[in-house]
């Protein structure tokens, strides 16, 4: 939206003659632009269709996210209303969502998804065939609008999560970009999903404030209203902006330059496209899918996402992020994870008993963390000679992922 490019732009004349200009990076081109007009930039004609619907919907909640935020940058340490909260949380779930990324991205998962199932079940048939004829639907079937669509939806994942205004006192400046609104999880590295436990999503609002809605009960250092003058966090904030973005964007090309030349941040960038979207696996008898969020993996450290020592002594690699909501299947789930798995990993060459015991005592940790943070009640944390026989006995069958 052009009123949050505004506040990364420079602003020209006042009133009906005001102007903003950005300066950007654009990478698959490898092109970059100063002091171009914001209406420019970031916009396709009829993205969510020719009707027009979309687009008006989106410019009447732009308008209350735009007054909203511009008040916030003016004065980030006032504090924030119940409406301005779930106003950051609308807007950050309509950003991350509506974006070119996001829609490619969606179709590509989903093209896998069509392309692997057909596949297993037409053997004989030429794969890249399958997945032509799978793209030219998804290219006639899938628009941008359907994916917006779900998004009042999905803000509803959101409401028992906190909000933060940061406010930076730095020489470095936070830069944005066409895919703004970073989703990671520094509790679970790898796992990132707007219900998830664990969950961060964060965006900067200007070039000296940032937004952070994130798990409260799990990042129990952080206020409404913070200063931060570490120049570190900035670049990493910065960082993610590389991962997420198909153009970075500033008011000053020189505030994007140092950022491009990072070695590193582009390497994961490059890995980070390269990932894949869906995990399945085919047994004979039907297709298993499991499809990645667009979460970012937690890679840059900042500061102010300080875990309490409860979580450090869970192993990394034991930290799955479980559902915020509590529910008896999920526990379980966590249970087998203790009492099955290590049965159903022991012929397994890749998993030393060693390996499988610190698996086990490191699911313990977790399920000891988990229930405090879901308040199970302690008639459910019990576990009966008769669940146990269920955990120790339930059919189970280890089937590695398809590299497809």
């Amino acid at each position: 939206p052009r009123f949050y490019m505004k506040n990364f732009a420079i602003i020209k004349g006042e009133g009906k003659k005001e102007k903003s200009f950005i300066s950007f990076f654009q990478f698959d081109k490898k092109i970059s632009r100063e002091n171009i007009p914001t209406k420019s930039v970031c916009y396709e004609k009829y993205f969510y269709g020719e009707n027009g619907n979309i687009e008006k919907m989106l410019a009447a909640k732009e308008g209350k996210w735009g007054k909203t935020i511009n008040k916030i940058v003016s004065k980030p340490e006032e504090k924030l209303l119940s409406e301005d909260m779930l106003l950051l949380k609308e807007f950050g779930v309509y950003q991350y969502g509506r974006t070119l990324a996001m829609f490619n991205y969606n179709k590509q998962a989903i093209s896998d998804i069509l392309t692997d199932s057909f596949s297993n079940f037409n053997p004989h048939v030429d794969s890249e065939m399958i997945r032509e004829k799978v793209d030219d639907k998804i290219q006639n079937e899938m628009f941008a609008s359907q994916i917006v669509e779900l998004s009042n939806e999905v803000v509803n994942e959101l409401n028992d999560l906190g909000v933060t205004v940061i406010e930076f006192e730095t020489q470095g400046k936070l830069i944005t970009s066409d895919m703004p609104v970073i989703m990671t999880n520094p509790f679970s590295i790898d796992n990132a999903g707007m219900a998830n436990v664990g969950v961060v999503m964060m965006y900067p609002i200007s070039e000296k404030v940032l937004i952070l809605i994130y798990d409260s009960k799990i990042y129990t250092s952080l206020k409404q209203y913070m200063k931060d003058d570490n120049e570190e966090d900035v670049v990493s904030l910065n960082k993610y902006q590389v991962l997420s973005a198909e153009r970075i964007m500033s008011d000053k090309l020189e505030n994007l330059v140092a950022i491009m030349q990072d070695r590193d941040v582009c390497e994961k960038r490059e890995k980070f496209r390269e990932k894949k979207k869906v995990d399945s696996s085919y047994d004979g008898v039907g297709t298993f899918f499991a499809m990645h969020s667009r979460s970012m993996k937690y890679s840059f450290p900042i500061s102010f996402f300080k875990l309490p020592r409860a979580i450090r002594k869970i192993p990394v690699e034991c930290r799955e992020a479980f559902r915020r909501k509590y529910d008896r299947d999920t526990r379980i789930a966590l249970l087998c994870r203790i009492y099955r798995l290590p049965d159903l990993l022991k012929d397994n060459k890749d998993f030393p008993k060693s390996e499988i015991r610190k698996q086990k005592e490191g699911y313990s940790k977790l399920l000891k963390f988990m229930d405090d943070y879901w308040e199970v009640p302690i008639t459910e944390r019990t576990i009966t000679p008769e669940l146990m026989h269920k955990l120790k006995t339930v059919p189970t069958t280890y089937y590695p992922l398809d590299n497809r």
